[in-house]
């Protein structure tokens, strides 16, 4: 009992991490011998934790300095027409591969508001998860059976 204890904080503290999050949380969970549904409910779960706290953050620290704020903004003019153009369907994909911390940040940067960013990144990570979880079914089960 001890040993999964210590096993799913191993793997949430890297879900909550801005090294491991879900792409690696959840492989390491499974290394260690947790089975897979629970290795991705606790990778997922504790990945989006740090979300809220982020996007507060990132609006403190992009209205406590002005300067580097304008740099974002300005780079972020650029972005706009691209952001329009495929919509939230851009953070969606990115939100998994560049992870929590550089999405919130992005789109604080772009000013979403707090609750939209949290509900794309929450979906975004949410299919993600799921796609990890049957992908590697598929891949375990298919290489058991040969």
């Amino acid at each position: 009992m001890d040993d999964i204890i210590l096993k799913i904080i191993i793997v949430s503290l890297l879900a909550i991490s801005p090294v491991g999050e879900l792409l690696i949380a959840y492989p390491i969970g499974i290394a260690l011998g947790l089975d897979s549904l629970t290795s991705i409910i606790v990778s997922l779960f504790f990945n989006i934790i740090p979300i809220p706290f982020l996007l507060i953050l990132f609006e403190k620290l992009l209205n406590r300095f002005p300067r580097f704020a304008n740099i974002f903004i300005r780079r972020s003019v650029f972005y706009k027409k691209y952001i329009h153009k495929f919509n939230l369907i851009i953070f969606l994909i990115f939100t998994p591969i560049f992870g929590v911390y550089a999405t919130s940040f992005a789109m604080k940067a772009l000013n979403f508001k707090n609750k939209i960013s949290f509900i794309v990144q929450l979906i975004s990570l949410f299919i993600y998860s799921l796609i990890i979880y049957y992908g590697f079914s598929i891949i375990f089960d298919f290489l058991l059976l040969k």
